[in-house]
């Protein structure tokens, strides 16, 4: 079905209904909320000045206001509930349900609408954050106002990069190559002792070595980047007596626990030096 235009009033025109109309329309799931002590565990308020529509009807809060109730430890809400021309505020442990024709977080066949906020209770502490994601209720994890950069690199953006050096003599088979000395590790995934880097957060990741290679003599050497002991990527090397600098790159899915590893084998016995910078970056 097409849409249909709803500002379809003249200048001059003495019938309102149209201009009652558009106002009304354009302000269905309105919706500029603040809490009080939002950035502190106390029992907030519903601060003044809020502006919110309800199934239809628009309401303020002229001073702040308390939410009413004593709801058990847990995932809490706040749901208003619209009487006449005024509106009250109470806690709820009932998950709300979104509304499209409505737009708005509503309790199920009701008017009694629900702030897009949820906070977790623990006794007197009530730690807040949003309600988002149109249709699927969820209570994302930033207990603050705003979104910052710290909470995405906490979030989202873990980034790993470590350096180390390795001999291998003749060697017809993988060998895991040592992993020494941190440069960077937001989540604490490097586990230099076992030389890998564990994954702490699902995702897709982009996965890269750098790596020096002496050849000391003529000989084929490989390194390859392994994850949960399986070789994803390989850089193939067949020189004599030289020092060469390669680089292999990967993109993966990895979940949480994963683990990625690097290693290398060369077919002369004379011993290979491999100096490598591993790197992992978690891209969404």
């Amino acid at each position: 079905m097409a849409g249909t235009q709803i500002n379809d009033y003249g200048v001059g025109d003495t019938n309102l209904t149209s201009l009652m109309n558009t106002a009304d329309t354009q302000r269905i799931g309105y919706h500029s909320v603040s809490l009080t002590n939002y950035a502190t565990t106390t029992v907030p308020a519903v601060a003044e000045g809020s502006v919110v529509e309800i199934a239809g009807a628009l309401f303020e809060f002229q001073a702040d206001e308390a939410i009413s109730g004593s709801p058990a430890n847990g995932t809490v809400y706040i749901k208003l509930t619209p009487s006449g021309t005024s509106v009250t505020a109470a806690f709820s442990t009932v998950a709300p349900s979104w509304d499209d024709e409505k737009q708005g977080w509503y309790e199920a066949a009701s008017n009694n609408r629900y702030l897009n906020f949820g906070m977790v209770k623990s006794g007197a502490s009530y730690t807040k954050y949003q309600l988002i994601a149109q249709g699927t209720l969820e209570v994302k994890a930033w207990a603050s106002g705003n979104v910052s950069c710290d909470d995405l690199v906490k979030t989202k953006n873990v980034l790993c990069s470590v350096i180390g050096t390795s001999t291998i003599a003749a060697a017809t088979t993988a060998t895991k190559l040592g992993l020494t000395t941190s440069v960077l590790d937001t989540h604490s995934g490097l586990d230099l002792g076992n030389n890998k880097f564990v994954v702490p957060v699902a995702g897709y990741y982009y996965i890269s070595v750098n790596c020096t290679v002496f050849l000391a003599a003529a000989q084929q050497s490989s390194v390859m980047i392994y994850v949960n002991g399986v070789q994803v990527s390989t850089m193939l090397i067949s020189l004599n007596n030289t020092q060469i600098c390669v680089s292999s790159a990967v993109i993966k899915l990895l979940a949480a626990t994963n683990y990625i590893e690097v290693f290398g084998y060369q077919t002369n016995a004379t011993i290979t030096t491999y100096t490598l910078n591993l790197n992992a970056i978690r891209i969404t």
